[in-house]
């Protein structure tokens, strides 16, 4: 015996339809998700490899080959360079109460209150650029730190 369609139950072909537009929302948001996850685990890299490199920098205050080695073998994986970081030192003074800039080959461990500012730079490759129109975001991240004194 055959039923026929009295037209309150669902058309067929309805489901596949709505299946479609359904999962282009949650591919979206699936691939949105694995890209900021990606983009977090990223910036804490970075974050890793700045303070490992002031660290380093700490101790040895003119040799920025080596707070940039540091950097690097912290997070391997993110292909840094010695021109992604930025050293500056700086001295407070307490009669101005200002700080001075100068240059890395002057930072000195036997000046009191120097400080190293250890910046870098990283620019993390979305998957899916074409889905959220980035390709790309730039994280900088920056750590200060006194120089210790021998």
């Amino acid at each position: 015996m055959r039923r026929r369609h009295s037209g309150r139950g669902p058309l067929s072909g309805q489901g596949v339809v709505e299946f479609a537009f359904v999962s282009i929302v949650v591919l979206l948001l699936s691939v949105g998700i694995i890209d900021l996850g990606r983009g977090v685990y990223q910036r804490q890299m970075l974050t890793n490899a700045v303070r490992e490199a002031a660290r380093a920098g700490s101790l040895a205050p003119s040799n920025s080959a080596a707070m940039a080695a540091a950097g690097q073998r912290t997070s391997p994986t993110l292909g840094l360079t010695t021109s992604n970081f930025t050293v500056t030192c700086s001295n407070w003074d307490d009669s101005n109460s200002v700080y001075t800039a100068y240059s890395t080959a002057n930072c000195s461990s036997s000046r009191s209150r120097d400080y190293l500012k250890v910046c870098a730079n990283y620019t993390f490759g979305l998957t899916a650029p074409r889905l959220i129109g980035w390709k790309t975001v730039s994280m900088n991240e920056c750590n200060v730190t006194t120089i210790q004194h021998h």
